[in-house]
């Protein structure tokens, strides 16, 4: 059957997505998507996140606005890398002297976005719950956490779905189709 993508949200950038210490800066993802930096560096450290072009939600040509729901200390470092199969073509970043930036985006000859967080030798950068964002258009607007994209798909008349729940919103997906034809063996089990 048919399958298309839906990205649920407008941030698209994509954090780190498992906690971790490096050169004495501990990273932590939120449930809400915002992350925390505490420590002080001993090196420059990166916390990154990489996706195939043909998997993130940038167009190119598009304009795309980059910042951060709180002030960057100086020493650290969002930023969105480009690169070819050989080498690094270009890079859009905010820091303390740039908190937003607007930009657009150029994925000529470009396989591979690199979503980065750098933190230079000595910072202690102490943050918490910090929403970083880019999003289509020119006008910074509220954080929002990324959402990753969900495949909708349709095996045979069944499909995939969303549904209200108590104010929630789910996903019920099609995992397959199966036909029992009685020649099955069932067994029951209680807990």
């Amino acid at each position: 059957g048919a399958s298309y993508e839906i990205n649920l949200g407008k941030n698209l950038f994509i954090p780190k997505q498992n906690n971790s210490t490096s050169a004495g800066i501990l990273y932590s993802l939120n449930e809400d998507g915002t992350i925390n930096l505490s420590g002080t560096s001993t090196n420059v450290i990166y916390f990154t996140f990489d996706k195939n072009v043909s998997e993130s939600n940038f167009v190119n040509g598009n304009t795309y606005t980059f910042s951060s729901n709180k002030t960057i200390p100086s020493g650290v470092v969002y930023k969105i890398e480009i690169r070819s199969a050989t080498s690094w073509l270009r890079e859009y970043a905010i820091s303390n002297s740039t908190p937003t930036r607007t930009f657009t985006i150029d994925l000529t000859d470009a396989v591979l976005i690199r979503y980065d967080i750098q933190i230079n030798n000595g910072t202690t950068p102490n943050l918490t719950n910090v929403g970083i964002q880019i999003e289509a258009g020119s006008q910074t607007t509220s954080y929002s956490p990324y959402f990753t994209p969900i495949e909708l798909c349709k095996i045979g008349d069944y499909q995939d779905y969303f549904y209200k729940d108590n104010n929630k919103w789910y996903i019920h997906k099609v995992i397959g189709k199966v036909v029992l034809n009685g020649s099955e063996t069932y067994s029951s089990q209680t807990n």
